[in-house]
Order: C-alpha cells, then structure tokens, then sequence
C-alpha cells in the first residue's frame, strides 16, 4: 500500500486514484480470512438477509494508478497478517 502511496504522490498529485490488488473477494471471504488469522475456528454468523440496494458486489479498479506505474505486490492474506501484526505490536 505505501508504494502505491508513494506512486499516486509523484505521478497522480491531486487525483484521484483507487489503490487496490487485482482480487476479487466478497464480505464473508474477507471475513473468513480475517478470522482464520484472529481466531481459527470461529464462526461467522451469517443470516443471508439483504435488502434493496444492497451492494452485492464491489471491486476496485486500480487501472489509472497502474497507468502511473503501480503493480500490486502483496496478496490480500499477506496484507491482512501484516496489518495484524502491526495492529497487535501497537497494543
């Protein structure tokens, strides 16, 4: 995330830019990733209700800050442990 920080600030100053890997992944995988990593063996508790609106889903599209040079290096688990980590180191 700090490269593709660093790579909008030099190449895409005052734009806007989204800063995204190249997966897709729903609520519930990330929350299942997340869990796997916080606490194996829980369970998410979901009730499958939506509701009109409801964003089914949403993927970032890192297209114009790829154009300014970002490629993606960390795979989304990779991410999650490190930000755990961080997170955990802080407490």
């Amino acid at each position: 995330a700090v490269e593709g920080v660093l790579v909008a600030a030099k190449n895409a100053p005052n734009e806007i830019v989204n800063l995204s890997g190249d997966e897709s992944v729903s609520v519930n995988e990330l929350a299942e990733l997340m869990i796997g990593e916080l606490s194996p063996g829980a369970e998410i508790f979901n009730t499958g209700a939506s509701w009109k609106g409801d964003i089914q889903l949403l993927v970032g599209d890192s297209s114009k800050l790829k154009s300014k040079g970002f490629q993606p290096s960390t795979p989304l688990i990779d991410g999650i442990r490190k930000l755990i980590e961080w997170h955990q180191n802080r407490a």
